[in-house]
């Protein structure tokens, strides 16, 4: 394969696990002398279709071009032409149409853009399993889409000495999916002497941060949560190994890196009870709780910051190495559309 070309969206401030995602299969494959090109588009509001197409464009005919699912919307009209030039690949860390809601028919400019998109002549790569079901309900007719799953970084395997707290961490951007106004109101319930450390960009969306801080107010928790912003792997690793639990009510999820993180280095985790977890938390120590249930969240909580843990290890390294999704994303690369 002469010429292969990443194209991945970058965001002026926030960095998400879709983007993690791509910059550790994309060091994974240079690593291992694939001839690969990566090339960053800039999210803006405007003119990212401009930004894009010009990025590609002027690429040799006949290139593989893998692109982001992200930016599948930017591509509505220029699809046509980039599918007759080059071999197109998109990478779909969940539907864009899924961010925000999970009924497609409530979004319905973006769901049928998104689907007429999916059904050109194209290959798709996804990230779980439970991801690909919901893609083949976007298709006119079966098509073969291909999985690979993220791979999980070394650090998180390594031994630490931990310390016995009360403290409670949550890792994600600040937005409505992530569930953390669910989280605050099962914390209001949560007797005792615990704190919550919230790591994930707040600026994305300053009216929910905006609601969030309203109701920690209100419950009198200011005391008790913090938000720490974007910080550096090392600096998330060092609260990760200060907390008891990593908790995170979210509402969807494409994998669910970050709570595959957290239980790979041993934390208990408690999460949402959603397929798509089930799928990558298997085998883990996670206790599911119903999905938007604040009162099963509070008594999961409580429940867990009262027991005592031993911090059990993920021994398989490899199921969950960036290794084993290089080896899965070179045999879908390779496969048949």
């Amino acid at each position: 394969m002469r010429n292969f070309f990443f194209i991945i969206p970058e965001f002026p401030k926030a960095v998400t696990g879709g983007t993690l995602y791509d910059l550790n299969l994309f060091k994974e494959l240079k690593n291992k002398y694939f001839p690969i090109k990566k090339i960053s588009v800039e999210l803006k509001p405007k003119n990212t279709n401009l930004r894009l197409l010009s990025k590609i464009i002027n690429l040799p005919h006949g290139s593989t071009v893998c692109i982001d699912g992200l930016l599948t919307p930017y591509l509505k009209n220029c699809i046509n032409l980039l599918c007759g030039r080059f071999n197109i690949i998109l990478l779909i860390h969940h539907p864009v149409t899924q961010e925000n809601n999970f009924f497609p028919l409530l979004n319905l400019k973006d769901y049928f853009l998104e689907r007429s998109i999916f059904n050109k002549k194209l290959k798709i790569i996804t990230v779980s399993h439970f991801i690909k079901k919901e893609l083949q309900k976007y298709m006119n007719k079966y098509k073969k889409i291909y999985v690979a799953e993220p791979g999980i970084e070394d650090i998180f395997f390594m031994h630490y000495k931990y310390k016995e707290t009360s403290n409670i961490i949550s890792v994600g951007n600040v937005i409505p999916r992530k569930g953390y106004h669910v989280l605050i109101d099962a914390l209001a319930e949560v007797s005792g002497d615990w704190s919550l450390t919230i790591v994930g960009n707040y600026e994305i969306d300053i009216k929910y941060y905006n609601e969030l801080k309203l109701k920690i107010k209100k419950f009198d928790l200011h005391n008790k949560i913090k938000f720490i912003g974007v910080i550096s792997r090392e600096t998330m690793l060092n609260y990760m190994r200060e907390a008891k639990l990593f908790v995170l009510p979210t509402l969807f999820e494409g994998y669910g890196i970050s709570i595959l993180e957290a239980a790979i280095m041993g934390l208990q985790v408690i999460t949402t009870d959603l397929p798509v977890l089930r799928e990558s938390l298997k085998g883990k120590d996670v206790q599911f709780v119903n999905y938007c249930e604040t009162t099963s969240l509070s008594l999961a909580i409580e429940k867990n910051l009262k027991k005592q843990h031993s911090r059990n290890k993920i021994k398989n390294k490899f199921i969950h190495s960036w290794g084993n999704t290089r080896k899965k994303f070179l045999e879908a690369v390779n496969g048949k559309t």
